[in-house]
């Protein structure tokens, strides 16, 4: 674009001065003033016919290069939507089948019933991972939503964590809520996910509470836990942000808090317990499209 706009700046600046000096050196000895005049006006058209020309040319490539470098830019945001997607989908719930399957093996000796439940459990669990596999290679968005109300969805979230059978859970969500678009749901349900799955993996904790409630400001949504905790600094979230491994959920928890034009919120000490809150704008009214189900609930009834 800075090439079209010195030309469109210089290009006709030169074309007058050549024109003018033609005409005074060449023309003006030669012919009539009516016959140079003319000559000069005939000129000047057909440089404004060819001087348009040769910008819409270069408009129409600089729009070329424009529309492949946005949508190099989509499939970049799209590989990191699916990345980020598996990462807090998929692989958590391998993981959470992992501690499931470890579970059983500690109790199948003394309790094999109770073994045997949580073996079909984590066969049940591992079906839900091959839906998800398929979705993502289908790359249907609408994942895991159900027919069921999205503030029921969390509570089944909590309940499938993966926690210990001892941990006390908890669930809260304000009266009233309002229906919230069905991309508002996919950014909610897996920053659920997430911190839930790393209660789950590192905090000890006993007990855990799910909050989903309407504030002055907007919505919020919130996981805490009784664990362990960890000193939160500046220096540490910024480490975590840049690690692959558990900053990786962190960093993601963060950029769908951020698409949905809010923030994300970490407070922790050792020994305290840990809460994760994500705080958000008033939700917009979903679609037309969104009427008359959560996210796979649209999927499953095609």
């Amino acid at each position: 674009m800075r090439r079209l706009r010195t030309l469109a700046l210089v290009a006709p600046i030169l074309f007058l001065l050549t024109l003018e000096a033609v005409q005074y050196f060449f023309l003006e000895p030669r012919f009539t003033r009516e016959t140079s005049h003319l000559v000069t006006v005939v000129s000047v058209l057909l440089g404004i016919v060819v001087f348009t020309q040769v910008i819409w040319s270069a408009i129409e490539r600089a729009e070329d290069q424009l529309r492949q470098a946005l949508e190099t830019e989509r499939v970049a945001e799209e590989r990191e939507r699916i990345a980020m997607d598996l990462h807090d989908g998929v692989t958590q719930k391998i993981y959470g089948v992992g501690l499931t399957l470890e579970r059983a093996a500690d109790l199948i000796d003394e309790n094999p019933k109770e073994a045997r439940e949580l073996i079909e459990t984590s066969i049940d669990q591992l079906g839900d991972v091959a839906a998800d596999i398929r979705h993502y290679i289908l790359d249907l968005k609408s994942r895991p939503m159900g027919q069921k109300a999205f503030p029921t969805l969390l509570y089944r979230l909590l309940q499938s964590a993966g926690l210990p059978a001892e941990t006390t859970k908890e669930f809260y969500v304000s009266e009233n809520l309002p229906e919230l678009p069905r991309h508002w749901q996919w950014e909610l349900w897996h920053i659920a996910h997430e911190a839930l799955s790393n209660v789950a993996r590192h905090s000890g904790a006993t007990h855990v509470r799910v909050t989903l409630e309407e504030t002055p400001e907007g919505l919020r949504l919130s996981i805490w836990d009784n664990g362990r905790g960890f000193p939160v600094t500046r220096e540490k979230i910024k480490a975590w942000l840049l690690d692959d491994g558990r900053g990786q959920g962190l960093n993601n928890m963060r950029h769908r808090a951020e698409s949905l034009g809010g923030r994300l919120e970490i407070q922790s000490r050792p020994g305290g317990g840990t809460t994760i809150t994500a705080l958000l704008p008033p939700p917009p009214p979903p679609a037309e499209e969104e009427e008359g189900g959560t996210l796979i609930g649209k999927e499953e009834a095609r």
